[in-house]
């Protein structure tokens, strides 16, 4: 009997294991999630740039994400999930949008003073 009780054991924790986020958990945590949408941020600012100062009509776009994607060890897929997932819960999705603004103030007086 101990020993059936101890394969259940060991078959329960391997499959529990394999199982993804829990239903209603976005896929990345919520830190690297506000890595990734400050990473974004910058890319659409730099992408803008690009078009209105240096006339670059189409840029890399797509390499500026897939470089900032594998930095962080991260899938579009993931990202895209997890901001489905706080769209779905606006007042979450409005404090992590806080969050990115606020590290993003904080990079700018960070390079401002490094001038």
């Amino acid at each position: 009997m101990r020993t059936l009780f101890f394969i259940c054991v060991l078959v329960l924790s391997a499959c529990a294991g394999e199982e993804g986020p829990a239903p209603g958990t976005p896929p990345l945590d919520r830190e690297t999630f506000v890595d990734a949408l400050t990473g974004s941020y910058l890319i659409e600012a730099r992408v803008n740039r690009e078009r209105a100062v240096e006339l670059k009509l189409d840029g890399p776009i797509a390499g500026y994400y897939d470089a900032m994607f594998a930095e962080k060890g991260i899938t579009k897929e993931q990202f895209k999930a997890t901001f489905d997932h706080y769209l779905e819960r606006p007042e979450e999705l409005q404090a992590i949008q806080e969050e990115v603004i606020a590290r993003l103030s904080k990079e700018k007086d960070e390079a401002a003073q490094a001038r």
